[in-house]
């Protein structure tokens, strides 16, 4: 088997001509199987079911669920006593709270708070809530460059799905809340967003695909 992760990456690295000369390399191979897997979960969709893309009904899709949540605060616990240092339940909660239960993000946040509070015995929920503001301030530069790629529809609309974790965006009360003038220019932004790569739809709510994005932009 051969797995390709961040497989959307493709089309950053060589687009469309990349594509097509992979998928004309793998229709040749035999005995072999292919995962390609990313975290641009509306990227890799795109690329299986657009009917002009090379990829277009290549192989079987599948969502994976999140860790379950008490494992995955059990792995990280004991990633801390190990190495004799104790986190208290509501730091964990709170870790777990902020990265939304994505591995990358809670990995990130579990790393800082070990390397930034090295000398403490304990780890704290005031100590989380630190780290999150010295790491939304590190990528205050990224993320501003962001902020400023997107017209003023789109960041009243990003600021509405920050505020509302995502729901009722549509709605009359949220769109003279946030002067977000119709439901269909909020439709409208939401779908430039999540081509974007900003949000994505997940249920009935859209989410940041950048977790900590989405923090930063309460602050806004």
């Amino acid at each position: 088997m051969v797995v390709l992760d961040e497989f959307q990456e493709i089309m950053r690295i060589g687009g469309d001509n990349l594509e097509r000369q992979l998928r004309a390399a793998i229709q040749h191979h035999t005995r072999v199987s292919y995962l390609f897997a990313g975290s641009k979960s509306h990227m890799l969709i795109d690329m299986v079911s657009e009917k002009t893309r090379p990829f277009y009904q290549m192989g079987t899709l599948m969502n994976l669920d999140k860790i379950p949540e008490d494992e995955f605060k059990e792995f990280v616990r004991s990633k801390f006593t190990k190495f004799g240092k104790k986190i208290s339940p509501s730091a964990m909660d709170r870790i777990f709270t902020e990265s939304q239960n994505v591995p990358h993000y809670v990995q990130l946040l579990s790393f800082y708070l070990w390397d930034h509070y090295q000398d403490l015995p304990e780890i704290e929920e005031h100590h989380v809530i630190e780290a999150i503001s010295l790491i939304l301030r590190g990528q205050e530069p990224a993320y501003l460059t962001i902020w400023e790629s997107l017209t003023s529809h789109q960041r009243k609309t990003t600021k509405a799905a920050a505020t509302l974790q995502g729901q009722f965006l549509t709605s009359k009360e949220i769109v003279q809340r946030f002067n977000l003038e119709s439901a269909s220019n909020v439709a409208k932004s939401l779908s430039a967003l999540c081509s974007k790569g900003i949000l994505r739809k997940e249920h009935a709510r859209y989410v940041f695909e950048d977790v900590l994005f989405g923090r930063w932009v309460e602050k806004v």
